[in-house]
């Protein structure tokens, strides 16, 4: 969340919008993590697709279930009937899919995180150049 409040922060002009917008995207990202609704019934152009794969939130979210939940099993609805595995609260009830491991959904974090470091530095260092260009050019002698 901190590289996306400092990447909001460079392309913003003032204090007030950076937290605003900052508060909008981080927003977006967590509605498209599937903690509020199950991401199957999400619209899929926009929040399935594009969003769920950048937010970092919904990656966390899935390695945090598939962690806690694959491997256990749980008391039925109805007593007297068999007990519920993890893998099936996973997908029917969670609404997450257990096609790839919690590892996998750590790497993707980590790509996310990483990338996100990248763009802010380079963000930086292209508006550093910038301004020395401008003061470079701006120096005149009379």
């Amino acid at each position: 969340m901190e590289s996306i409040t400092m990447i909001v922060a460079l392309l913003v002009p003032n204090f007030l919008m950076g937290i605003g917008i900052t508060a909008a995207v981080i927003m977006l990202l967590t509605i498209a993590a599937g903690l509020y609704r199950q991401l199957a019934y999400l619209p899929k152009f926009f929040w399935q697709y594009p969003m769920s794969y950048i937010s970092f939130t919904a990656w966390a979210v899935q390695g945090q279930y598939k962690n806690d939940v694959i491997g256990l099993e749980f008391e039925p609805w109805v007593p007297g009937q068999p007990k519920l595995k993890g893998e099936r609260i996973l997908e029917t009830d969670l609404g997450v899919n257990s096609n790839h491991s919690k590892w996998w959904d750590l790497a993707a974090l980590f790509h996310i995180f990483v990338s996100q470091g990248c763009f802010l530095y380079g963000t930086k260092i292209q508006g550093q150049s910038s301004i020395a260009i401008a003061q470079a050019l701006c120096q005149t002698e009379f």
